[in-house]
């Protein structure tokens, strides 16, 4: 019995071996930008974030309130007016004043640069039996309604009323909302315990409803919302009450208590929780729901006018994503190394090589092979370039220290594997390979090896591109050459415009044969064999080392070292072409570009920060002007109080204007 368990522990191990390791990859997740109290925040507790009317963004902290223009936090706190430094909500009204509601719920706002205490805080002081706020807003007279957990509902009149709308006490149902407007709900809990019951008084839903839920229970932290669908949502620890408009309703229930939910611009649900992350859920579509910032409480999300997305959480400060589309892997979403060098795919699976020696197959099911190159190497055997064979169904790997093949599912040495820049099959089945050291071909299954040199001594042939049955577009370090496999021969074009002289890292046809031309140092270069073209930094290029070319319909895709260009080219004569980038600003992983490829409708982008992907009609460019606020105009050197208007003698010629402008994407 012992040895035939001996045995059975051999063959799992050798098993293991022979087979890649596969596992279910965590979703990849937006690029994120994190804000702490090192950046200027006043605590790491944040429970709300707000955008105000002029575009400053506004948090709610357990040390007061910060204010973000983009480029540095205000701060403010008792010393500045506020009543209470724990402050869990943030509200703008109609007048403009920016609300605050600590936890003992003593109100105050900002306005014009100065806290005001609310003046009636001590009248209200006085009714509240507990002071834990579920719910407040202010409405366009300047009425206050605040939502009290196991109080009620007060609204104060501008004129200091205090009317107790809804007496927990006498409360019937076990959870009661009003809408005192068209955006905001305010709701409390009863003090009776077990009532399966809720009240609405809003405007779309009147009368009591029974749940399954003891309503009674209901933490303080609970939301209500209405959908752009017309549905509305309560959350109940953690579980989502859905209830549509005849008052029917579902539940979804999460792993982890609630903390928020938000609804977006374009109607996905995202859904904060304790110590859970956050989920995305697109279209309501539960079953798919993603998954990021791993373990984290999410206190609340909001969008801003710009399309970014902020995450105020309980402990961990702020988090940033400039967009929900351009999605990241990296190790936290299942690679074994950040730095992505290359990729190639084979139908809807994509191929990713990693500084770290090992390869990556992602499916379109998102399972992550891991495929170790490092064997029998005393360091990383780091990969550098991938092509996958259709014919023969494998992938050839070129590394830093062995190079082979991964055939059968596991990866293997070969004799015919050459260390290659890059590498293609032409019409007769021949592999060729641009190598360091030249040219290489393996044909009928033999090497010819730095086939037809000439004595020419090409080096470092990084593009290698048929042009048609056996003629090529070979790209080296000196420039362009053309390659004729059948009589041996080449042609330098690099004597025939400078321009072609610039060392060459790859090569690519437009559908109207016009060859895009990827360079170290000189930009992209457009080849009509009429003349050359070149669009660089100064012409709207992220950056002038340009490593990859993809062509995708009339779009060309240029991997830089500063971000990637989308170029669509309308004509040649002259040049004319429209140019868009694609950078961190806008959630790539890095600005350092590696390798572009498209699979199955998205871009896929190797960087040295992870790999991003995105479907290119879902990233849009940002067309919102950031607001311009003047600071500050000194006159003659000597600062002066902010007017609408100036007279100035004829020698009161030296202004300067401070201004700023708020946007967050460049923060």
């Amino acid at each position: 019995m012992l040895l035939a368990q001996k045995h059975v522990v051999f063959l799992i191990l050798l098993t293991g071996l022979l087979k890649p390791f596969a596992s279910l990859a965590q979703d990849p997740h937006p690029a994120f930008k994190h804000y702490t109290v090192e950046d200027g925040l006043a605590s790491s507790e944040v429970y709300q974030v707000k955008q105000d009317s002029k575009g400053y963004m506004w948090f709610a902290t357990g040390n007061g309130v910060s204010r973000f223009n983009g480029y540095e936090f205000e701060n403010f706190s008792m010393s500045n007016g506020l009543p209470d430094n724990t402050v869990f909500e943030i509200f703008e009204d109609p007048a403009e004043r920016i609300w605050f509601v600590p936890i003992s719920c003593k109100l105050s706002y900002y306005y014009k640069g100065v806290i005001y205490p609310f003046k009636y805080n001590d009248a209200l002081q006085k009714l509240l039996r507990s002071p834990l706020k579920t719910s407040f807003c202010v409405d366009k007279s300047g009425t206050v309604y605040l939502g009290v957990s196991n109080d009620g509902i007060y609204k104060i009149s501008p004129d200091g009323v205090i009317e107790h709308l809804v007496d927990a006490a006498n409360q019937k149902a076990g959870f009661s909302v009003i809408q005192p407007d068209s955006l905001n709900f305010i709701y409390s809990t009863s003090v009776v315990k077990e009532l399966h019951s809720l009240k609405f008084n809003t405007k779309h839903l009147k009368g009591m409803m029974n749940v399954s839920e003891n309503m009674s229970a209901t933490p303080a932290n609970a939301r209500v919302f209405r959908t752009k669908s017309n549905k509305t949502i309560i959350s109940f620890f953690d579980k989502l009450l859905i209830i549509n408009a005849i008052g029917d309703y579902s539940t979804e229930v999460f792993p982890a208590r609630i903390n928020w939910f938000f609804e977006d611009n374009t109607g996905d649900l995202w859904v904060g929780t304790y110590l859970g992350g956050v989920y995305f859920v697109k279209a309501y579509d539960f079953d798919n729901k993603k998954k990021y910032l791993e373990d984290i409480s999410v206190d609340c999300i909001m969008e801003d006018r710009e399309g970014g997305f902020w995450f105020a959480t309980e402990g961990n400060g702020v988090y940033y994503s400039p967009s929900k589309y351009l999605l990241t892997y990296d190790q936290s979403a299942g690679l074994k190394d950040k730095r992505t060098n290359c990729l190639a795919s084979f139908n809807d699976d994509v191929y990713v090589g990693l500084q770290n020696g090992y390869i990556h197959k992602i499916s379109s099911e998102k399972k992550i092979a891991s495929y170790n190159c490092n064997e029998g190497n005393e360091r990383s055997n780091g990969i550098s370039s991938l092509f996958y064979d259709d014919l023969k169904r494998q992938l050839w790997v070129s590394a830093n220290l062995q190079v082979g093949l991964i055939r059968n599912e596991k990866f293997i040495t070969d004799p015919f594997a050459t260390k290659f820049n890059k590498m293609l099959i032409d019409e007769d089945g021949s592999y060729w390979f641009g190598c360091s050291n030249g040219l290489d071909q393996i044909s009928n299954g033999k090497r010819v090896n730095e086939v037809y040199d000439n004595g020419l001594k090409l080096k470092r042939l990084n593009a290698l591109l048929l042009r048609r049955k056996n003629l090529f577009y070979l790209g080296a370090m000196d420039g362009l050459w053309g390659f004729d496999a059948e009589k041996g021969t080449y042609e330098y074009f690099g004597k025939h415009d400078t321009l072609l002289q610039n060392r060459i890292l790859d090569l690519a046809f437009t559908p109207d044969s016009l060859l895009v031309i990827a360079t170290k140092g000189a930009g992209l270069l457009l080849y009509d064999k009429s003349r050359v073209y070149q669009i660089n930094f100064s012409k709207g290029l992220c950056g002038d080392n340009v490593y990859k070319v993809i062509i995708d319909g009339s779009v060309i895709w240029a991997a830089t070292n500063k971000g990637v260009n989308k170029i669509i080219v309308s004509s040649t004569h002259p040049l004319s072409y429209t140019i868009s980038g694609i950078t961190t600003t806008d959630g790539l992983a890095s600005n350092e570009v590696n390798d572009i490829l498209k699979v199955d409708g998205r871009i896929w982008v190797a960087t040295n920060k992870g790999l991003s992907v995105f479907y290119p009609n879902q990233l849009v460019a940002n067309s919102v002007s950031p607001p311009v606020y003047i600071g500050q105009i000194s006159i003659s050197e000597k600062d002066t109080l902010l007017r609408d208007q100036y007279n100035l003698n004829y020698d009161q010629n030296n202004l300067k204007i401070r201004f700023i402008a708020l946007g967050y994407k460049n923060a």
